[in-house]
């Protein structure tokens, strides 16, 4: 999602979600990882053709759950790294 580019999920049916990852899976197209039709029609429809229909539910999810330097003003690298060095010292 920090590239905005469109993703195509994989299913198996193992899979499970926490809540933040169930929200960021909507950003995302899917197809069952053995239907190789599926997987060829998101290539050829909506990656070539650049069919990308879901590109703002992509920024909306990014916007409410990801954007670290908007939240938080400073980047999620720099809050990890301030969160250990303060545990540190």
């Amino acid at each position: 999602m920090y590239v905005n580019k469109p993703m195509l999920f994989l299913k198996r049916s193992e899979q499970k979600f926490n809540t933040l990852g169930k929200e960021v899976i909507k950003a995302h197209y899917s197809a069952e990882g053995t239907d190789y039709a599926a997987i060829d029609e998101f290539v050829e429809n909506v990656v070539i053709d650049e069919n990308d229909y879901n590109k703002h539910i992509r920024e909306d999810i990014f916007t409410k759950e990801l954007d670290y330097y908007t939240l938080n003003g400073i980047k999620a690298s720099e809050y990890v790294y301030k969160d250990i060095t303060s545990s540190l010292f």
